[in-house]
């Protein structure tokens, strides 16, 4: 990002589309991150249930992988 910022300061010829697009999928991402972060809040809910069934799993003594 800022290297794009930089880079369009630097020439005449502007690209807003382009520009736009990048910070776009870059907020989306940021954004995606930050709710995946939190797995009981936001917009992307995760259920625990398979996290504690292999932590079960993994603490039960002589099972075989």
């Amino acid at each position: 990002m800022a290297e794009m910022g930089y880079q369009s300061g630097l020439t005449t010829a502007r690209r807003p589309r382009s520009i736009l697009a990048v910070t776009i999928a870059f907020a989306a991402a940021t954004l995606l991150i930050a709710d995946l972060d939190r797995p009981r809040e936001g917009l992307i809910q995760v259920g625990q249930q398979r996290m504690q069934e292999l932590r079960d799993r993994m603490a039960a003594p002589g099972q075989v992988w």
